[in-house]
């Protein structure tokens, strides 16, 4: 697929519950869903005391039609953020920023 398209990523919904680097983009597998909420926080607070000496990423997916599943939801993925939020040490970014750069 690589050689025939432009494609240079394919997500899959395999969460790994890790910060690792990947190296096969085509079949990149993301840290955990936001629907994993107990997960997510958990994984969240293990990523924030981090002490790496290597890149990680911590790559939470979901779409956005799953956000309109109620207010609980919403009100779970927007602490999350707040939590997460406007750390100096953390880089945010989008697939291309944070994969390919």
């Amino acid at each position: 697929m690589k050689e025939h398209t432009g494609i240079k990523l394919a997500r899959t919904i395999v969460s790994t519950y890790n910060f690792d680097m990947q190296t096969d983009l085509i079949r990149f597998n993301p840290s955990v869903h936001w629907c994993e909420a107990d997960k997510m926080f958990e994984l969240g607070e293990k990523f924030l005391a981090l002490k790496a000496d290597k890149p990680q990423l911590y790559y939470v997916w979901g779409h956005s039609y799953e956000l309109d599943g109620g207010t609980i939801v919403w009100d779970k993925f927007e602490e999350f953020c707040k939590i997460v939020a406007h750390k100096e040490d953390i880089f945010y970014g989008t697939n291309s920023e944070c994969l390919f750069e």
